[in-house]
């Protein structure tokens, strides 16, 4: 229905996330428990998440001149060269030069390779069918990530940190071999190589005149600030603290919002289109049910309420993204997709170190239940003002297959 060349790039980019969540708890453990350098650990994942930002940034300038594979390509190579050097460097305490070169490395294909795929969709399938395939794309993308964290802990309790790190060294040559079997030569992509070369001053502005792109990326950022720290700190504080459990219920209920992604995008989401046609009830219904599911969460420190809640999340996230990205992937200018991408991705990226650092500050001075209220009054609120955004009410109301190019004729050339 997508075709085999959106799912060889959707599997080998999940494989990606996959491998690189691997590497990085089989640094941060080897860090803490074999050299015991907590301190360096926590330095290591600010240092990727920075080196991740300042990736973007750089690479958004060329996505739309160059060939998009040889990018994927090389986002990989980098990628297996970095698995194997943090492995040389933690395991054998090798010098910290090469170690902050291998996080570089590490994180240029977490910073452009799904803002390619991203913006390629549009051109591997017709209108109709891109909406479905962002769902699936969140879903997969989102499940890797807590997979990712989850596969490591338990390949290095099981069999060791060498089998954890060669498994992920292993899996980044899959993907590159599934990306190697894709066909690129659209036509399009023919007509655009190296003929958009703008100055990234230009290119800046331009992402700042598309007043709907500046203000939901805005938005984005807000959304990522408060719900990324749920899923990697929140959840690990209430289960060691509040329910005194071990890390496998970290595990259920982080499942919880993988299971309610996926349960969203392969099922519910079909469901709720075809009885509701208003796009921007949708959104703003998703916001409203992340708030209350945390509402929920701060009441009821009970395992059913949290997984039910956690679930329902899941589901209001993957809704929320369908709707808004599928749009938002049709209205981009063909040229300009992947620096738009990119620096969209980017701008919610730097909400992760900088909610973490909040909401961590917040819950040691205060506690969980603090934490979910202004969590889930931050989602009400933006909930509240995401009609206000410029030109969201009439993108969302426009049939996704009058919308391509139509920044052109709301923001000019």
């Amino acid at each position: 229905m997508l075709g085999s060349r959106f799912w060889f790039l959707r599997i080998s980019e999940s494989i990606s996330i996959l491998s690189t969540k691997i590497s990085i708890m089989v640094a941060t453990w080897c860090l803490i428990d074999m050299q015991n350098k907590a301190f360096v650990a926590a330095m290591a994942l600010g240092g990727y998440y920075a080196f991740l930002i300042l990736n973007g940034f750089a690479f958004s300038h060329y996505l739309d001149q160059k060939d998009k594979k040889l990018f994927i390509l090389g986002s990989l190579l980098a990628s297996i060269f970095a698995s194997v050097g943090i492995f040389y460097c933690v395991y054998e305490g090798a010098f910290k030069s090469f170690f902050v070169l291998c996080l570089y490395f590490l994180s240029i294909a977490s910073a452009i390779y799904g803002p390619i795929v991203n913006a390629l969709i549009p051109s591997l399938m017709p209108s109709s069918k891109v909406e479905i395939a962002y769902a699936y794309s969140f879903s997969m993308q989102s499940a890797c990530n807590i997979l990712g964290i989850f596969s490591g802990a338990f390949l290095i309790d099981f069999f060791g940190v060498r089998a954890a790190q060669w498994v992920s060294v292993s899996l980044f040559f899959v993907g590159l071999f599934l990306v190697l079997w894709v066909d690129l030569s659209l036509e399009d992509q023919r007509e655009l190589k190296n003929q958009f070369a703008m100055p990234y001053k230009e290119k800046i502005s331009l992402f700042v005149k598309a007043r709907f792109e500046l203000w939901w990326s805005v938005l984005s950022f807000f959304a990522n600030f408060f719900f990324i720290p749920l899923v990697m700190f929140v959840i690990p504080v209430y289960v060691s603290k509040e329910l005194n459990e071990g890390s496998r219920w970290v595990a259920i209920f982080e499942s919880s919002i993988s299971v309610g992604m996926l349960l969203m995008a392969t099922f519910f989401y079909k469901k709720i289109r075809k009885f509701v046609k208003n796009k921007m009830m949708i959104l703003i219904a998703s916001f409203a049910m992340v708030s209350v599911s945390l509402i929920g969460m701060s009441f009821f420190y009970s395992k059913l309420v949290w997984v039910v809640s956690l679930l329902l999340l899941g589901a209001a996230v993957i809704a929320n993204n369908t709707t808004v990205e599928s749009i938002r992937s049709v209205c981009i200018p063909t040229q300009h997709r992947g620096f738009f991408q990119t620096i969209h991705g980017v701008i919610i990226k730097m909400a992760i170190p900088a909610g973490m650092l909040f909401v961590g500050q917040m819950e040691k001075h205060l506690n969980v239940t603090s934490v979910l209220w202004l969590s889930a009054a931050a989602f009400a609120f933006l909930s509240f003002v995401l009609p206000k955004i410029p030109d969201i009410v009439f993108l969302m109301n426009t049939p996704i297959e009058k919308l391509t190019g139509i920044y052109r004729r709301l923001y000019g050339n």
